[in-house]
């Protein structure tokens, strides 16, 4: 049933990794996301993928790569859901004997070695329970922010303090990871729905108890060119809400109190300047709700008195300089 491994041990020996895809109208990437999980150098895996009530032939192209290979599984379900609750509803499906658990989001592809080099340093030590790797995002490398190891392993709270810390994160995207499927299978829920960065925000709830393995080599790509979630909201520079999200939620917990404070400080900054450059931008409410609703989960209310404050002082600051106030105004009309 499992073709043998192009690796030393029979694949029979190896860990049985679920790879979960799941799709929503996404025919024009799902092969090519597909084929490269058929192309891994590890072979020992069960691939489930899971299809949202997809309008635009979607269905046809898994459903015929699942009559090829015995190793992948095309659910089929009847009920629209969002973009969250569907990669929960995925991840409920992956086998009890599995040992990790890999995501492939449909519009993104992993490199040949991906599960391979990722498997393996998990294996290297049993505390590991999340693998991240370099990957690419578009045209740009990512998670260069990932300090060094020899080994590859990382204290989960102190990777969790090294990424609050650094301005380059070094965990990103479901595709980018490997989770352990113990984690993966003790959370109804494994994402966090209501979070505004649960991609990052389940690592760092699998490192208050995990460590951390990397792996230094691109291993996975990123499509940044598409329609998607993080294309609509772009815009609205999300980045800046989870920087403040995720101190909120996890600094006090693995940062000493005046290295806290100085990073809320300068994150909080940000995020005041930002909103308070666009409140009189259209398009403002849609803004100011996004954050709102992002930030809520982590308890921290925003203050409006503070954004009229920086958008007094924005003001100022450009009325100082008449040809930048002419040339806002012009691209505003």
């Amino acid at each position: 049933m499992t073709p043998s491994s192009k690796l030393d041990m029979p694949s029979i020996a190896k860990p049985l990794v679920s790879v979960v895809t799941p799709f929503y109208n996404s025919a024009e990437f799902l092969a090519e996301c597909i084929e490269s999980v058929l192309a891994q150098t590890y072979q020992n895996w069960e691939y489930i993928l899971l299809d949202n009530c997809s309008k635009d032939g979607s269905a046809a192209i898994a459903r015929e790569y699942a009559a090829r290979d015995s190793r992948i599984r095309f659910i089929q379900t009847d009920e629209f859901v969002g973009q969250i609750p569907n990669y929960n509803r995925a991840l409920r499906q992956i086998s009890t004997d599995s040992q990790y658990c890999k995501m492939v989001q449909a519009d993104d592809w992993i490199l040949p070695e991906c599960l391979e080099k990722m498997v393996a340093c998990a294996e290297s030590d049993p505390r590991v329970g999340l693998v991240g790797a370099y990957s690419v995002y578009g045209d740009q490398l990512g998670h260069v922010g990932a300090p060094f190891s020899k080994s590859g392993v990382f204290d989960g709270k102190e990777a969790v303090r090294l990424y609050l810390r650094s301005t380059e994160g070094f965990l990103g995207s479901p595709t980018c990871v490997l989770y352990r499927s113990s984690e993966v299978r003790r959370r109804s829920n494994f994402f966090i729905e209501d979070s505004p960065c649960e991609d990052v925000d389940i690592c760092f709830e699998i490192l208050r108890e995990n460590s951390l393995g990397f792996v230094y080599q691109v291993l996975t790509f990123n499509r940044r060119d598409n329609d998607s979630l993080w294309s609509r909201i772009r815009p609205f520079r999300p980045t800046v809400m989870h920087r403040v999200y995720l101190l909120h939620r996890y600094g006090k917990s693995v940062l000493a109190q005046d290295d806290f404070g100085q990073l809320q400080h300068t994150a909080d900054n940000a995020l005041y300047r930002f909103l308070g450059e666009s409140c009189m931008k259209p398009g403002y409410e849609d803004l100011r709700h996004f954050y709102e609703k992002g930030l809520a989960l982590a308890g921290v209310p925003l203050h409006r008195r503070r954004i009229w404050a920086k958008a007094i002082k924005h003001s100022l600051k450009a009325l100082g300089n008449p040809a930048a106030s002419l040339y806002a105004l012009v691209r505003r009309d």
